[in-house]
């Protein structure tokens, strides 16, 4: 239906066309011009017909509403602007059928419940005796009834004994993961309480007590965690950091940094996410190694590949895009649009590709059409592949180059695009580097050739005695003579090597790649390799933390207890069934 307004309007214009012609003078209508007889007709033309108040997309709205009938009601709804062939009768013959099923079932299945409730003890057993019994219990057939299975009932009431600040302590890391305010807390605290038969005035309720125990328990649960993390002690570790400025509850801007580590077993873990006094590379390190990793983390790291469903949903989009058919796992449906930010490209890409996939259900003008086209292109053929592969840091080397030689051959198709992304990719050389490109010396899918002859330049490549500390220097690019891989080896491309501990002569770096695998130092520094947490995205989700939960509680101490509870609860509960509810 169209909404009120166009109703009214509709209505209002149909009643001054009626107020003109009524208008008419009587001479006039007994010989009318051409003109009048015109409208006349018009008019006369539109009484006879619908009066249509329907939604101007009434086809699409029809069509994507997944009904089956939806063709039947669209033949019905054109058919009323003709003459009548078909009427509404006074019983929908399609949902009564439907609604007599439905009831059909619920009678069944009350008739099975009162059978499934039929003691055993009411069942009868009637047998024939051959010497004693008359004719007339002769006549009778055997019976024999069996109980249908009861249905197991769940219990009604559950019983809970447990003093109301326990109810307190208990629920702390379930009110800090959702933001319940001490004042709801409190409130839901007394109903449970008032609800389950107790009297508020025997329990010390209040602001206050809430507060002091959320504090306390937030500072042990901390505690608590700390020391499970610790056992574990892992050689190696990875600092991940992130800032940004929020706006305190207090109206001032202040800057936070958070500082994440990965590298065991355990996944990412946050240390801390502490203010800082400025931006400054020099600040941002200072209060990260005094603040956080000097203080708790030591030199503890853990790892996580953060599966996560819009890689998936992307990665379907732009199969559906190139035309692959049919899904070889599950059924492809457009999913409904979620949250819409500037920190990753993963949601600009997907609702890039959703919007090029319904472009003949949403109205686009010219230049949004041809925008919306040639960015899914990109996505699909050039950019997609390289961002989901970029979270494994041994392909990086190679996809970085092959990316760039891509976007090289894309300019000469689209120059007004390319130029500005292999400016871009100029300024994110890293892997490229002679620190990091010898990552590819582990990425398995290069083939033995390629692998040998990095290796073999390595090897030949002296070996400093001391590293200095300083950013690493991006290669000179020439864009139409590319590199290969083994040019940007270089003295620093040891380093990762020193890092490790492998001081001893690489000797497995003479031999064929085939048997790589059969030395320690190259299974123990792929191993690492393969497993590094490159991908920031750990620190950003930290950063967002404090979005959520800065307004919970103003001091600092009790902030960074807040962000260790919730982080372990979403570790413990990622998802919220069943399953998982039982052991909260």
């Amino acid at each position: 239906m169209k909404d009120r307004k166009h109703q009214l309007d509709q209505l209002i214009h149909l009643y001054n066309q009626w107020n003109s012609l009524k208008k008419i003078s009587l001479s006039l209508r007994q010989k009318p011009s051409k003109v009048i007889e015109t409208n006349i007709h018009s008019f006369e033309k539109v009484l006879a017909s619908l009066c249509d108040l329907s939604a101007i997309d009434a086809y699409h709205q029809l069509r994507s509403s997944r009904r089956k009938n939806w063709k039947e009601d669209w033949n019905f709804y054109e058919n009323q602007k003709t003459s009548r062939t078909f009427y509404i009768s006074s019983k929908d013959q399609a949902f009564s059928q439907s609604e007599d099923r439905r009831i059909a079932r619920v009678l069944n299945e009350e008739k099975r419940v009162e059978i499934s409730r039929s003691p055993l003890a009411d069942t009868t057993i009637t047998l024939k005796s051959s010497d004693s019994e008359t004719s007339d219990s002769s006549s009778k057939e055997d019976e024999f009834q069996l109980p249908s299975p009861k249905k197991r009932k769940k219990p009604v009431t559950v019983d809970l004994q447990f003093s109301a600040t326990e109810l307190v302590s208990t629920s702390v890391q379930v009110a800090d993961r959702c933001g319940i305010s001490i004042s709801d807390q409190l409130l839901l605290t007394s109903q449970i309480v008032n609800s389950g038969g107790g009297n508020i005035s025997d329990f010390s309720l209040s602001k206050s007590s809430i507060w002091r125990k959320r504090s306390s328990a937030r500072a042990e649960l901390a505690k608590n965690i700390k020391l499970e993390w610790l056992k574990e002690n892992p050689k190696h570790l990875i600092v991940h950091w992130d800032t940004k400025i929020f706006q305190t509850s207090s109206n001032k801007k202040q800057e936070r940094i958070a500082v994440i580590i990965s590298g065991s077993n355990s996944g990412t873990k946050i240390i801390g996410i502490p203010p800082i006094s400025d931006s400054v590379g020099r600040s941002q390190m200072v209060s990260t190694l005094a603040e956080t990793v000097l203080k708790w983390a030591k030199e503890c790291i853990l790892k996580n590949t953060f599966p996560r469903e819009d890689y998936r949903e992307l990665i379907e989009l732009v199969f559906i895009y190139l035309g692959g058919g049919e899904l070889p796992a599950r059924k492809f449906f457009l999913r409904q649009p979620g949250a819409m930010h500037h920190a990753r490209f993963m949601s600009k890409s997907i609702y890039l590709m959703k919007m090029e996939l319904m472009t003949e259900r949403i109205s686009f003008s010219v230049e949004e059409r041809r925008q919306v086209h040639k960015m899914a292109q990109f996505i699909a053929l050039y950019y997609a592949k390289y961002f989901l592969r970029s979270r494994i840091a041994v392909f990086s080397p190679l996809d970085d180059l092959k990316f760039l030689s891509s976007i090289i051959s894309y300019s000469d198709e689209d120059p007004d695009l390319a130029i500005p992304v292999i400016t871009s990719i100029k300024r994110h050389l890293w892997y490229l580097t002679e620190e990091l490109v010898v990552l590819s010396l582990f990425n398995e899918e290069l083939g033995s050739f390629t692998r040998s002859v990095l290796a073999k330049k390595l090897f030949s490549t002296p070996r400093p005695d001391v590293f200095n500390i300083g950013k690493p220097k991006f290669p000179t690019i020439d864009e139409s003579n590319l590199p290969f891989l083994s040019s940007l080896i270089g003295p620093r491309s040891w380093l990762i090597f020193a890092l490790l501990g492998l001081t001893k002569s690489q000797d497995w770096l003479q031999l064929p790649p085939k048997y790589w695998e059969l030395m320690y130092d190259y299974r123990f520094a792929r191993n690492f390799c393969v497993n590094l947490q490159v991908v920031n995205d750990c620190a950003e989700r930290a950063i967002k933390l404090v979005e959520d939960f800065s307004n919970i509680t103003q001091d600092e101490e009790q902030f960074q207890f807040l962000i260790q509870s919730v982080e372990e609860h979403r570790k413990q509960f990622p998802t919220f069934t069943q399953n998982s509810l039982l052991n909260l």
